[in-house]
């Protein structure tokens, strides 16, 4: 599949093949169907910072459809059109357990930390996905 990639030692992005996302037990796969551009993705554009991370997909505003579930997932259906939250928390710290995700210990962020939604599909947390 196709996808947008920030190598963080390079400006700029690049549109790479690369392999569909598996699903683990408590995630969802999603078809994306729109990913924003926000400016959040202007700063990841221009940045040069060898010393950051990984290459990454890139894409963190994305609404699609549900096309397959973990093994461990009953409130998400196949088939649903959602909306993908961005912080992914640890759901453990005390932040998580009051609902404020956003500032989690271990806060990851999809198309920031972790493999965003500039794809065609993207496997996401179970309880980060909002059925529209």
């Amino acid at each position: 599949m196709l996808a947008v990639v920030k190598d963080p030692a390079k400006r700029g992005i690049v549109l790479e093949d690369v392999p569909v996302p598996t699903v683990g037990p408590w995630e969802v796969l999603v078809r994306v169907r729109v990913a924003g551009i926000c400016g959040s993705d202007q700063r990841i554009y221009s940045e040069v910072n060898p010393a950051r991370r990984r290459r990454f997909i890139v894409g963190h505003e994305i609404t699609g459809e549900v096309v397959a579930v973990g093994e461990r997932v009953t409130e998400v259906p196949v088939g649903a059109s959602v909306a993908v939250e961005i912080c992914i928390g640890c759901g453990i710290c005390r932040h998580c357990k009051v609902g404020r995700v956003n500032l989690c210990e271990k806060l990851e962020e999809l198309g920031v930390t972790v493999d965003g939604g500039m794809t065609e599909f993207v496997a996401v947390p179970a309880r980060n996905i909002h059925v529209l």
